[in-house]
């Protein structure tokens, strides 16, 4: 030992004191080979992110090893002047010295990196983009919605083509994300996509930060979907978030603050109006009350709210973590709502034995409570007549009969508060026995809790509650949702084909508890809802509770291959066999195949010459998915206790236990069947990349109740499969890299997409019918608004035809129906809820350190029911309530105005065509220098909601669009907002 020493003490004496040459005649002198140096590293992507599967060889040998999933290597030389190649697909190769370096961490440059050549995820994998041969669409944090995100899929909003995410309400305790892709493919079951969070199927979007997102991936047809089964018809979002990142410990700052204000307010009579009009003998009697009250101003305010998210990052090669705090406090702009959460997530992955073994475990935990008003606030603000005083001379609310609920004290009174816990993690655990197999094993839970209390006051609106002094309301319920995955991975390359295939078994586990109790009439109203037991209606037996509780089970069991030949033809094939305790016992178990195929053209020989086309793929393919009920026990019979029906049973009256459903032994899940066709480009030296896609989905067994006779059965109606729907559409998506240059680059991203929906049927062979009234006008009209029709497109307004008023009785003239009173056989189809275009537009600008992203979305083809105007657009009520300032207006152009009670017609249903500013973004990077601790910075200004271009006469067009019943913009809803937003980013 004592002369290793000795010879490495002149070893290092004679590199430093002698010239290179002598230190070289020395080494050569030694007579025997030098010991191996061993080289470990970390190889990242442009973004920083880790890259797996790079090559790492060192050159003139056959020496070569690749990263691991998390971008780490090692690698053996016996030559201290080695080179080392690292090689990925779509990536310029890099070539560095080993010069006696031990580790040698690479990153790739922005610039060698093609836009076409990432990895998508596909369900229980991934693959990368350009061998994709379905319709999968990829969304990056860097192309995400830049601004106040209260939900994750506001990050995608007119990014997919397809994809519609609309915001319906500026509530912060309740976000109305209304989403459908492709149309809708049912009639009683859920239309929104699963969603998939970091492998956990049916995660909770509650439980995750946007802030932390990685990258978002949408399958959207059925061969990309049918590997989910049942829970694909509608679509799959795979969000990712993000990885752990090996290296020195980084913190990452995330801070904004934003104000809201209602986006384009009603135009309703003030005070000053009510006077002018009552000058006039044809409006005199419009009630004046004495008093100037805006009734918006006095419950609206500009609300500030703040996000503020820390992240931290590190470990080393084989351990890495990251871990994240957010706080996010919004509040509404109807005073009194708000909504504040905590999301804590954590994150670490660690990987043994050279990568053989990796473990990985994340847990998110979000701790929200929101405060609300009643649902009918905003609406009573929009009713009440400028005239009356908010406050009675002796301070009580002022409160008058026929003249609606004074809305201050539906605020300062009546109020409502949501806690909930989402609480998800995962862990899991991958093993690799020999080189092409990987074996792993996930598990999951995720657990959910929520108590909402309401309550009133004394002093709310008492005349509304027939005198009784407060009420209260408190729920809850707790849900816990158990996964188990289990999967091998395959993967063999071999001359020009390359094989991967994947075996899997799921199972899940879900039970929903809820309880409830409600009461009026209390001593005293400090409590709130806390002391329900107190309540006078308990002892009067008039108070309430519920409780219920339900659970059920899917196991599935499913399986893939990926082939690629020579990088030209691709296949991709699976199967799924899913099994479900929410279908008949008759029909327990379904298979779901899927198989789709590319071609990519430009690898051709004869495409050689072919100069301007970069990339050039053409694919195809068929999938079926299915749709499973939402409720757990509808192919059952079900019972509930009727206290209108009680028998005398030992001295005290016993309410009967009567069915409340029927058996349905053939319950089955809705059949999806999808074409798709496309076409993926790169074009003009990777200027111009794009896709087109065709589609033909038909849906099959749909889900509805129907009536049957009773008896022979035990009950009036039946849940089963009857009846198909289909869906047809074009897509294209694309992206222009007009300039990019060093110090400024601009690029343009686009998107457009057309859907043409038809309900092919309403019968089978047992249940049978013509069609189906849905939807509901609201007080005081009380009809359906839609029908559902064989032969028709799903969204149908079915109303009255009307062209003007009667000059007897001032009543409104519906076209066919003479001068007798109109019937439902006078209704007809008077427009559609359901947009037929969608499009999005986004273009990214920078300039040295200045970057600024302008996004636009537009939406086509559809009609809206203003709600507020057919109820209130009309002078009968101008002796109880505020009018819009519409009301005036002589319909049609007559010489009447419009004193006729309130009808449903196509008199309100307006066309809904719009195109908005959705969002605007400009930020600047400082360049940091001569500072060892702070890495980056960043600030930025973001406005969100800023301009619409319609002809709606409404607040806003962007009203609920998917289900049933689309189109109908709700009268007692919150109203939307524009935002602004001004923001810090900090890197250490």
């Amino acid at each position: 030992m004592r002369q290793i020493y000795i010879s490495a003490i002149m070893l290092c004496l004679c590199l430093n004191f002698c010239p290179p040459v002598h230190a070289n005649a020395l080494i050569l002198h030694a007579g025997h080979a030098t010991a191996p140096i061993t080289i470990t590293g970390q190889v990242t992507g442009p973004d920083g992110q880790p890259l797996p599967g790079v090559s790492v060889s060192e050159t003139g040998t056959k020496n070569a090893t690749s990263t691991s999933a998390q971008g780490y290597y090692i690698i053996k030389v016996d030559n201290p002047n080695a080179i080392l190649r690292f090689s990925f697909v779509g990536m310029k190769p890099q070539d560095i010295a080993v010069a006696g370096r031990q580790t040698i961490d690479i990153q790739f440059e922005s610039s060698s990196v093609e836009l076409q050549e990432v990895t998508v995820s596909i369900g229980y994998g991934s693959i990368r983009k350009e061998e994709v041969t379905s319709s999968v669409a990829r969304v990056g944090s860097d192309d995400f919605v830049k601004g106040l995100v209260t939900s994750p899929l506001d990050l995608l909003r007119g990014k997919i083509a397809g994809l519609a995410i609309s915001h319906t309400s500026g509530n912060p305790a309740n976000q109305n994300v209304d989403i459908m892709l492709r149309g809708v493919s049912t009639l009683a079951a859920s239309a929104s996509p699963l969603i998939v969070i970091d492998g956990i199927t049916g995660g909770s979007l509650n439980a995750v930060n946007p802030d932390n997102i990685e990258s978002i991936t949408v399958l959207k047809d059925g061969s990309a979907a049918a590997i989910y089964g049942t829970q694909g018809t509608n679509g799959v979002i795979i969000i990712t978030t993000k990885t752990p990142t090996a290296g020195k410990a980084t913190v990452t700052y995330n801070g904004y603050a934003s104000i809201d204000k209602i986006r384009n307010p009603l135009k309703i009579l003030t005070a000053a109006d009510v006077r002018r009009y009552k000058q006039d003998p044809a409006f005199s009697t419009i009630n004046d009350y004495g008093s100037s009250t805006d009734w918006l101003k006095e419950i609206t305010g500009t609300p500030v709210s703040q996000v503020h998210d820390l992240s931290v990052s590190g470990g080393n090669r084989n351990t890495s973590y990251v871990g994240d705090v957010s706080l996010r406090q919004q509040n509404g702009v109807i005073n009194e709502t708000s909504k504040r959460s905590l999301i804590t997530t954590f994150r670490v992955n660690h990987a043994m034995f050279d990568d053989k073994l990796k473990l990985n475990f994340n847990i998110s935990n979000n701790v929200v409570t929101d405060h609300q008003v009643p649902v009918e606030t905003y609406a009573n603000a929009l009713l009440r007549s400028p005239t009356l005083s908010v406050y009675n001379d002796d301070g009580s609310y002022r409160e008058l009969n026929n003249t609606g609920i004074n809305p201050v004290g539906l605020v300062n009174e009546a109020k409502g508060s949501n806690e909930y816990n989402q609480l998800m993690m995962n862990g899991k655990i991958a093993i690799r026995p020999v080189k092409s197999l990987e074996l792993s094993a996930m598990g999951a839970y995720q657990n959910d809790y929520n108590i909402y209390n309401y309550s009133t006051t004394f002093r709310s609106y008492a005349a509304t509650l027939g005198g009784r002094n407060g009420e209260a309301y408190l729920n809850g319920g707790r849900g816990e949702n158990k996964n188990l995955e289990l999967q091998a991975n395959y993967s063999k390359t071999f001359s020009k084909h390359i094989i991967n295939a994947m075996l899997g078994y799921s199972y899940q586990d879900y039970t929903k508890e809820a309880w409830g109790m409600s009461a009026n009439n209390f001593p005293l109203d400090i409590f709130g809802a806390w002391n329900i037991g107190s309540a006078n209606s308990i002892k009067q037996g008039l108070a309430q509770l519920s409780s219920n509780k339900f659970s059920w089970k899917l196991i599935a069991f499913f399986g893939r291959i990926n082939y690629n030949f020579d990088d030209k033809y691709l296949v991709m094939a699976s199967l799924r066999r899913e099994g479900s305790s929410k279908f008949g016992v008759n029909n327990k178990w379904g298979y779901f195949p899927a198989v789709s195929a590319g071609w990519r053209i430009s690898n051709e020989s004869f495409m050689k010459d072919v100069s301007f086309i970069n990339d050039l793929k053409l694919r195809a393919g068929f999938g079926i998915t299915g749709t499973a009920p939402t409720d757990a026990y509808l192919s059952l019979t079900t019972y509930r206790f009727d206290p209108s029906i009680a028998m005398y049973d030992n001295g005290q009256w016993v309410s009967a236990l009567v069915p409340s459903s029927n058996p349905n032994p053939n319950l089955k899940w809705e059949r999806k069947r999808e074409i798709n066709v496309g076409l993926d480009f790169t074009l003009f030296n990777k200027v111009f990349n794009g896709s087109i896609d065709v589609y033909h989905r038909r849906t099959n067994d749909l889900l509805y109740t129907y009536s049957v006779p009773v008896p022979p059965n035990i009950y009036n109606s039946i849940f089963a499969n009857v009846g198909s729907i289909s869906n047809k559409g074009i897509e294209f998506a694309g992206s222009v890299q007009l300039i990019n240059k060093d110090k400024f680059s601009w690029s343009v991203l686009g998107n457009v997409s057309y859907n043409q929906n038809k309900v092919i049927s309403l019968s089978g062979d047992v249940y049978k019918r013509d069609y189906l009234n849905v939807g509901e006008t609201g007080e005081p009209i009380q009809t359906y608004t839609h029908r559902i029709e064989s032969g028709q497109a799903l969204g149908n307004f079915y109303a009255w035809e009307v062209s003007g008023l009667k000059p007897v009785g001032n009543q409104w003239q519906v076209v066919g129906a003479g001068d007798d009173s109109p019937g439902e056989q006078q209704k007809k189809i008077v427009g559609n809820g359901m947009p037929k275009v969608f499009s999005g537009l986004t273009t990214n600008l920078r300039y040295g350190n200045l970057d600024m992203t302008v996004a636009l979305r537009g939406t086509f083809g559809f009609d809206i029911l203003n709600q507020y105007r057919m109820q209130r657009e009309t002078l009968s009520w101008i002796q109880t309530y505020n009018l819009p300032q519409s009301a005036f207006d002589k319909p049609f152009g007559g010489n009447d105005y419009n004193t006729a009670p309130p009808i449903y017609s196509n008199y309100y249903i307006e066309k809904g065509n719009f195109v908005k500013l959705d969002n605007v973004a400009i930020g600047y990077s400082f360049t940091i220098k001569n500072q060892p601790y702070l890495k980056r910075a960043r600030i930025y200004l973001s406005g969100q909601n800023l301009a619409t271009i319609t002809g709606y006469k409404g607040m806003d067009p962007e009203v609920a669009v998917s289900g049933v019943t689309p189109g109908v913009d709700v009268l007692k809803n919150y109203p939307n907002v524009t935002t602004y937003l001004v923001g810090l980013n900090l890197n250490f």
